[in-house]
């Protein structure tokens, strides 16, 4: 089923922003107007700066516009595109668990690539690499790969149904990965793709803001949203009020079975074996709780440790599929 999300205005005009946040904000390297730096910033507060390094160690050739993305604690340099502009873009990937001491993980098995704004890491911290293209002959993809660690890469779908593109922004939000604006065909686009496994994509019809690429793109307080970009300084926020509304295959499996319910927080879960394991949202989207199964067990008890209200369970087998239920804590 499609998200029945639209992204509304916020400000006619707000200053340029950006960044990358994990437990602190972050600011490694840049663009080709800063001069193709590699240094390293950190900061708690947006407004005390340390640096923690000039430039990475080993950190060759020079390069301008990796992706940067954080996932189990760890913060990962994902590909760019060399200082020289040479027919070559980098698949290097690099890690660091606290700014300063940088290892080289194995090169990637996709084609050399830069340009992909933010990131998109899922609530499992599997990181998702979304097209992105190289700047001498101005190539651009739009298959989907998938990794854990930044070593074992998985190719999900070589051939999404987005126009290829770079310069774009990528994000997770709403249990979906988000691919939004960029540049096609030479052309900025405003074309914007969810999916919530990579390969069953769904497009937002008809955005009301205007094409654009370089984007700043974040999510907080429940909301995505996308602010400025090239030629554009506006403001817009998008939130997805439907819980069901979810993009993942729907299980017709009829054995899974929750009592009582209404509950105090105790819920009996009778499954069938190929269920592994579950989410619990509340109303506004906010994941509260996940967990495994037990898979040699058909009935589990799980403890929902919230107030008093509607939640809801999303139950996952084995094959990624999904089953939706209610649950009502009294």
């Amino acid at each position: 089923m499609q998200a029945h999300v639209q992204f509304h205005p916020i400000e006619n005009s707000v200053p340029k922003v950006g960044g990358h946040s994990c437990s602190a904000m972050w600011v490694i390297g840049g663009d080709p107007q800063s001069g193709y730096l590699s240094d390293v910033w950190k900061s708690d507060d947006g407004i005390n700066w340390i640096e923690l390094l000039d430039t990475i160690p080993g950190f060759l050739p020079m390069r301008t516009m990796p992706m940067i993305a954080s996932a189990n604690g760890s913060i990962y340099s994902i590909g760019g595109q060399q200082n020289t502009y040479s027919k070559e873009c980098l698949n290097q990937v690099w890690k660091t668990d606290d700014g300063i001491n940088w290892t080289q993980l194995p090169d990637a098995p996709w084609l050399g690539r830069s340009m992909i704004l933010n990131s998109c890491v899922d609530d499992n911290d599997t990181i998702w690499l979304l097209g992105g293209g190289r700047l001498w002959d101005r190539r651009c993809y739009h298959d989907v790969w998938k990794t854990g660690d930044g070593i074992s890469w998985e190719l999900v779908n070589e051939s999404a149904p987005w126009q290829a593109r770079y310069w774009h922004n990528v994000a997770w939000y709403d249990n979906k990965m988000w691919v939004l604006c960029g540049i096609s065909d030479q052309t900025n686009s405003a074309e914007t793709w969810y999916s919530s496994n990579g390969i069953d994509w769904y497009e937002l019809k008809h955005p009301k803001y205007a094409d654009r690429h370089a984007a700043s793109v974040t999510v907080f307080n429940n909301y995505l949203w996308m602010m400025t970009g090239i030629i554009s300084n506006d403001c817009w926020r998008l939130r997805n009020t439907l819980i069901n509304s979810v993009d993942e295959k729907k299980s017709t499996d009829k054995s899974l079975i929750i009592y009582p319910n209404p509950s105090s927080g105790s819920f009996q879960i009778q499954k069938g074996s190929n269920y592994s394991s579950y989410i619990i949202y509340n109303e506004a989207g906010q994941k509260i709780q996940q967990g495994n199964f037990t898979k040699s067990k058909v009935a589990e008890t799980i403890s929902v440790k919230a107030k008093n209200g509607i939640y809801f369970i999303m139950v996952y087998d084995d094959s990624g599929n999904v089953v939706t239920k209610k649950l009502i804590v009294i």
